[in-house]
């Protein structure tokens, strides 16, 4: 009889943590919703740590329908560099000059990169997992064998995502702001959903 009753508490506490780890899924896939035909404006500090070195960047991301324009407001001395990344391109144009994006998983992630991949993953990562921390909801979103992006939400405002490449974390974005604005992107242009009100 004891036996059966500690099963039958071992289903109910496996059944909880399932219906757990949906319940979470589902509000980032509702956050998730948010963004169909919707282009993305950010802001956000980004954080680049490679080994003991860190290096700290100012981004401002527009998302445009055929790709995304990256505004360079800190430091002083990138001040007011502008990239235009289109097509998932690997390299950055800077005016007529083309340089290399670089790259830290060998799929075109760049400290310079880093706000257009994170809304790229919010769009089409692999849900991995979730919980709560602090008051705030963490998803796991996983976009290749190599890349994870772990993005803390207060309700549907992303305030940070940490980019780990093979579990070494190496890049943390930190918004100011976050706000979407009616369009679409080109993956979107078939949705039959566009005409929804989908504003914060």
């Amino acid at each position: 009889m004891q036996r059966k009753a500690i099963a039958a508490l071992m289903i109910s506490l496996l059944l909880l943590s399932a219906c757990g780890r949906g319940a979470g899924e589902q509000k980032f896939e509702a956050f998730r919703d948010t963004l169909t035909g919707q282009l993305v404006t950010t802001t956000a500090q980004v954080r680049v740590q490679r080994g003991d070195t860190v290096t700290d960047y100012t981004l401002t991301c527009q998302e445009l329908p055929d790709g995304y324009d990256l505004t360079v407001t800190a430091p002083e001395q990138a001040a007011g560099v502008t990239a235009h990344l289109r097509d998932g391109a690997s390299t950055l144009a800077f005016d007529d000059i083309i340089l290399p994006a670089g790259d830290l998983n060998g799929a075109g992630l760049t400290p310079l990169t880093a706000l257009p991949y994170v809304v790229e993953a919010i769009r089409s990562g692999y849900v991995d997992l979730t919980w709560t921390e602090d008051g705030l909801q963490v998803v796991q979103l996983i976009t290749d064998d190599h890349t994870a992006v772990r993005l803390y939400l207060d309700g549907t405002v992303p305030q940070c995502a940490e980019l780990s490449v093979d579990d070494t974390l190496c890049l943390r974005c930190t918004m100011e702001n976050w706000n979407l604005e009616q369009g679409s992107t080109n993956d979107e242009s078939q949705d039959q959903n566009l005409g929804r009100d989908q504003s914060q």
